[in-house]
Order: C-alpha cells, then sequence, then structure tokens
C-alpha cells in the first residue's frame, strides 16, 4: 500500500497542483506539503479531513489503508450502474478509477486506446 506522502503527491499531481498552489488552497505552507510528501511530517486530523474534502476521497485512502477513492461514490457505482457484476470485476473496475494515472496503460495493454467506446465515455 501506498503512505500518505505518495498519496497526497499522486492527488497533487493528477489535480495539476504546485506544492505551493496546493499550499494556497488548504491555506498551509509550501513547505509543510513539501514535508507531508517525503513523510517528514503527518498533518492534523483536522488538516487530514481538510486534505480529504479538497480531493474528494477517503481519509482511508489517503492513508494508505484502501485503493478505494471514494466510497460513496464506489457503493453508488456498484449498487446501482452494474448490478450483474461480479465481485471480481466490480474490483478490477473500482481499481481503475482509482488509479487515473495508469487508465491510459491498461486501455492500450487492453487494446482500447483507439476505440469508439473510449471517446464516447468524455461526450
Amino acid at each position: 500500500m501506498s503512505s500518505f506522502g505518495e498519496r497526497l503527491k499522486e492527488l497533487r499531481k493528477f489535480k495539476g497542483l504546485s506544492q505551493k498552489a496546493l499550499a494556497e488552497c488548504l491555506d498551509v505552507s509550501k513547505s509543510s506539503i513539501n514535508m507531508y510528501e517525503h513523510s517528514v511530517r503527518e498533518p492534523s486530523l483536522d488538516m487530514l479531513e481538510t486534505i480529504a474534502d479538497f480531493f474528494n476521497c477517503d481519509i482511508d485512502y489517503l492513508l494508505g489503508k484502501s485503493n478505494i477513492v471514494n466510497r460513496l461514490q464506489y457503493n453508488a457505482f456498484v449498487d446501482s450502474d452494474f448490478p450483474a457484476l461480479s465481485d471480481h470485476e466490480k474490483q478490477v473496475i473500482s481499481r481503475y478509477r482509482a488509479n487515473p494515472a495508469m487508465q491510459p496503460a491498461i486501455d492500450k495493454l487492453l487494446g482500447l486506446e483507439n476505440e469508439e467506446i473510449i471517446n464516447k465515455k468524455d461526450a
């Protein structure tokens, strides 16, 4: 599992934010973000909640205890969108959604990078 620092950095980069920009959004210093990302310092519980709210993710995901970014979204997806999927299929889809940086590589592996269905999902 990933550490808090790794998860924070991954989420920050996914949003296209610099450490300075994230620090401004969270009303902390750039050095605090740097120390969080390098596991030199851990945030307070209040700051952890603020970070989770900012990225719309669960604290368990931030702490590396879960690979599900947002359980409420995951549960809604599993319960309503694809009730006929097997547990394995649900897990594969949730991990795919939880790792947006890996999605292009997975699409390529599955031969989906040029498929029309990929383009339709963004429409």
